[in-house]
């Protein structure tokens, strides 16, 4: 759970400066153009916030059901699947960041 909550801080202040960063090169451009990206970042944060819900949901669950080996199994797996989310929503988030180029005004330096 300690690993959910430390990816969850560093890729929502990652989600909100790539926000603010798209919102720089529109206000220089004098025009929208990032409105499928901004979904995506609002839909990626909304992701992990839930996920993190659920993984709190399940250690509580955990700790009141998980009294047999196969239970222990089926709880253990169901948080590595909820992990494995939250490091796919990390690489998607980063990948949008290193998508975004420099604005180089003159390039024949």
């Amino acid at each position: 759970m300690d690993v959910l909550g430390v990816i969850l801080a560093i890729t929502l202040a990652s989600a909100g400066n790539l926000h603010l960063a798209l919102n720089q090169i529109e206000e220089r451009h004098g025009r929208r153009g990032f409105s499928a990206m901004r979904r995506g970042i609002r839909m990626a944060a909304g992701y992990l916030i839930g996920l993190f819900v659920a993984a709190v949901m399940l250690t509580v669950a955990k700790a009141a059901l998980g009294t047999a080996a196969w239970s222990q199994t089926l709880f253990n797996g169901t948080a590595l699947i909820i992990l494995l989310w939250n490091v796919l929503l990390l690489i998607s988030l980063t990948e949008g960041v290193f998508a975004i180029k420099a604005e180089i005004a003159n390039e024949s330096h």
